[in-house]
C-alpha cells in the first residue's frame, strides 16, 4: 500500500510541471520608431490591452513582450508627445510575432491660463483661487 502511494506522488511530481509546461507561450518583438524621421523612439509603453503584459522600448527602440498566452490581441505604442497607435495581432504558441510602431508627434494641449491685474494691493491669503505673483524683476 505504501509503495503504491508513493509511486503515485512521484508521478504527480513529474506530471505537474508537464501539464503547466504543456500551454506553450508565444512572444512580440518590434521597433518604435519616430514617423518623421524614422529614428528610434526609447522609452514608449507597448501594452498588450486587456492583460497587465507590456514592455518599454530601449534605446534603440526595440521592445519584447514574452509569455504570452496564444490568441488575438490588441497592442498599444503610446509615448507622451506622440499621438497612440494600436494594431491587432495573433500570437501563435512557441512563436515570435513581430510588430513594428510608427508613432506621430501630436501637441499636447494645457488648460487656459487668466491673467488679472488689480490696482489696489491685496494679500495672496484673501484671494479664494491659486495665485502667483509676477513682479517686473522676474519678467526682467
Amino acid at each position: 500500500m505504501l509503495k503504491k502511494w508513493i509511486i503515485a506522488v512521484i508521478g504527480l511530481v513529474v506530471l505537474i510541471p508537464v501539464i503547466i509546461l504543456a500551454e506553450d507561450f508565444g512572444k512580440i518583438e518590434g521597433t518604435v520608431t519616430d514617423k518623421k524621421n524614422n529614428k528610434p523612439l526609447p522609452m514608449v509603453n507597448v501594452i498588450v490591452k486587456g492583460t497587465s503584459l507590456g514592455s518599454a522600448s530601449g534605446v534603440d527602440g526595440n521592445f519584447v513582450i514574452t509569455n504570452i498566452t496564444p490568441g488575438d490581441y490588441s497592442i498599444m505604442a503610446t509615448m507622451m508627445g506622440y499621438k497612440a497607435v494600436t494594431k491587432s495581432v495573433k500570437v501563435l504558441p512557441g512563436e515570435t510575432t513581430l510588430l513594428d510602431f510608427e508613432l506621430k508627434e501630436s501637441t499636447i494641449e494645457l488648460g487656459g491660463i487668466v491673467v488679472t491685474g488689480t490696482r489696489t494691493p491685496r494679500y495672496i491669503k484673501e484671494i479664494p483661487v491659486r495665485t502667483e505673483v509676477i513682479t517686473a524683476r522676474t519678467l526682467g
